[in-house]
């Protein structure tokens, strides 16, 4: 019977073999892609964050603690309005802390995105 045996089954089971890990692998780059957007998305976002912190909140309330010093100073105001404009900056500082950390967080979460390890980016 070996005589007859053409090899035809195992060619048929190899080829469809063949289309399984073809979709495994489709399936699997929209899935990394899918990945990289989010990350991206969640960097673009905390960048973002860090800007408004920079260019708005923490000049806003240096100017405030400023005034309020400048208050105190010249007896327009007591004590307390300076101490509440100096622990309303501790809490920015500790947002602006925060945020920052976000952001280093997002930009390592988009590097392993990308697949950059151990200082190298994998490619197969």
């Amino acid at each position: 019977v070996p005589i007859f045996n053409t090899g035809v089954p195992l060619v048929r089971q190899r080829m469809a073999e063949a289309g399984t890990v073809r979709s495994e692998k489709q399936a699997l780059e929209i899935s990394v892609e899918a990945e990289r957007q989010q990350a991206n998305e969640r960097l673009a976002s905390r960048k973002e964050a860090v800007r408004v912190y920079e260019e708005e909140i923490r000049p806003s309330i240096n100017q405030s603690l400023e005034a309020a010093d400048s208050a105190f100073q010249t007896g327009a105001s007591d004590l307390s309005l300076l101490l509440q404009t100096q622990q309303r900056l501790i809490e920015m500082e500790r947002g602006y802390v925060d945020a920052l950390r976000d952001l280093r967080d997002s930009e390592l979460d988009y590097l392993l995105a990308l697949g950059l390890k151990n200082g190298w980016i994998d490619k197969y």
